[in-house]
């Protein structure tokens, strides 16, 4: 026998409901989380005015992509929404709001209760529940509190065990690389964490220019992600280049040489060098090649 809930969500709109909310957690995943609030959205107005096992989810996504674009007040009002909306059917009703107030937490700053919370989602029956709260604290900073237990879940796949490098990594190098891996499946927002990750470690390790790079790609994911402003990207930023900078670099990118950019804009061959260092730079980017990948990302293409 139906819910209450469930007596007013007909066959039909059931299913095109729960599309949109499976099609909101993609996304979200994805780091569009603007495109994931309007599917979102569309999820939500096929609810019914009572409560519903189908609300736990769906509120649930909206407010996890507001706390992940650093918005708390929206992500903190649609979790209101949900105490009224929802009828608890156990886990999977229950954790994805559980996820969203984790996030809605470190939006706050509050990360280290957003760590304990993420801790306790982690303890879920639900195997993919337990994956996704276990790297969140790798998200959130803490990768040796789950370290060991990423490396021995029994989950098939190839997220597993890019979340347990993810934990594993300790080095610079070894978080751009999961930044690389995380970027050909298309998780953009993961990526651009794991390199922000890593050009922290490089001002650590006294590799300034190095650093530099790893938050140029971290930035250039970035703009991607659709607001995204977690705890590892607060603070990102890329210095500025000028406009005959950007010009020069950008063409530089597609593969013209100096002579070739210098012929087009009227320059000198020093000039356009001379330009290109300064842009190297800035970008921390040792070449053409180099600054082609990350123009690439800025432009929403993936490195060849």
């Amino acid at each position: 026998m139906l819910s209450s809930g469930e007596e007013y969500v007909g066959s039909w709109n059931r299913v095109a409901l729960q599309a949109c909310v499976r099609r909101a957690y993609l996304l979200r995943l994805r780091g569009r989380l603007s495109d994931a609030l309007s599917t979102g959205a569309e999820a939500l107005v096929r609810l019914p005015g009572v409560p519903t096992a189908y609300a736990g989810p769906c509120l649930g996504e909206i407010a996890h992509a507001h706390a992940l674009r650093g918005d708390a007040g929206a992500a903190e009002s649609v979790l209101g929404r949900a105490s009224g909306l929802t009828l608890s059917t156990g886990p999977p009703t229950d954790l994805p709001l559980e996820l969203a107030r984790a996030w809605t937490l470190a939006a706050r700053g509050d990360v280290q209760r957003a760590i304990e919370r993420s801790l306790e989602v982690a303890e879920s029956p639900y195997m993919m529940f337990t994956l996704f709260a276990l790297h969140d604290v790798v998200r959130l900073g803490r990768p040796d509190l789950v370290a060991d237990r990423l490396a021995a879940l029994p989950v098939h796949g190839v997220l597993a065990p890019l979340f347990a490098r993810h934990a594993a990594a300790r080095t610079a190098g070894e978080l751009l690389s999961v930044s690389e891996s995380f970027a050909r499946l298309g998780f953009l927002l993961y990526a651009a964490e794991s390199a922000a990750r890593a050009a922290a470690r490089f001002v650590e390790s006294g590799e300034p220019r190095r650093a530099t790079g790893a938050e140029t790609r971290a930035w250039a994911l970035t703009q991607r992600c659709q607001g995204a402003r977690t705890p590892a990207l607060v603070g990102l930023s890329l210095r500025g280049l000028t406009p005959r900078q950007l010009e020069i670099a950008t063409l530089a990118a597609q593969g013209l040489t100096n002579r070739e950019i210098a012929s087009r804009l009227v320059l000198s061959i020093r000039t356009v060098a001379n330009t290109l260092y300064a842009v190297y730079e800035k970008t921390g980017t040792p070449d053409r090649k180099a600054l082609a990948e990350t123009f690439q990302w800025i432009r929403g293409l993936p490195p060849e």
